[in-house]
């Protein structure tokens, strides 16, 4: 999504809804879908880099989000996930994370190599505490979920290498919005690696057509 001076003004007017918004949920105790045997399953994918894409039903916020895959997260190290989220930038364990979780789907990046990815998840671990951009700038002070992932891995990028980053890093760096569905729709750099089950029907086919490798942690 273009940042026109149009959306920066509007986000900041709606920036009490926005806060609002974040927090309205009507789960009402029904538990999550994701259980400890899909970690599991997927633990060894939880390497240094991967790339989280996750679905909450009963979420207001999820209403305002294009695409099924609301929400954006890079695993730091093994057992440790940063993510942004109203309450900051934050680092969890693995079983946290996913115990609020109900679909996820895992990506690894096909740019970067794992040397650069490992150090910049390092850096990355140090804007814990940082607040969340309700406003979604893209910037190194306040961070939205997606905007996060994309800041971990431009720091993959040295200051003297040529433009073409690989998007959506690329419309990051000129001021665009970036939604989570978008690593999605970056298939040839963004690559499936896992996802969880059941996953929904609709978003099972976007990411099986776009994606030329994937696994599921059971039958779907």
């Amino acid at each position: 999504m273009k940042r026109s001076v149009f959306i920066v003004v509007l986000l900041r007017i709606c920036l009490p809804v926005s806060k609002l918004v974040n927090r309205i949920s009507w789960r009402f105790g029904r538990p999550y879908r994701c259980r400890i045997e899909d970690i599991e399953a997927v633990s060894h994918y939880l390497t240094p880099g991967t790339v989280i894409l996750t679905h909450r039903d009963y979420e207001c916020s999820s209403l305002f989000i294009p695409g099924y895959w609301t929400h954006a997260a890079v695993v730091l190290d093994q057992g440790r996930i940063i993510d942004a989220t109203r309450k900051g930038v934050c680092i969890n364990s693995a079983v946290s994370f996913f115990a609020t979780v109900d679909d996820f789907i895992l990506l690894k990046p096909t740019f970067g190599g794992d040397e650069r990815i490992a150090n910049a998840c390092r850096i990355a671990a140090g804007l814990a505490g940082r607040p969340f951009s309700f406003t979604f700038r893209n910037t190194h002070r306040v961070f939205y979920c997606a905007g996060l992932v994309c800041w971990i891995y431009l720091q993959t990028f040295n200051q003297a290498e040529p433009g073409n980053l690989p998007n959506p890093l690329g419309d990051f760096v000129e001021g665009k919005i970036i939604r989570p569905i978008e690593f999605i729709f970056n298939a040839d750099h963004w690559k499936v690696f896992a996802c969880s089950a059941p996953v929904k029907k609709n978003a099972y086919e976007i990411f099986s057509a776009l994606s030329g490798r994937y696994s599921t942690t059971k039958k779907l």
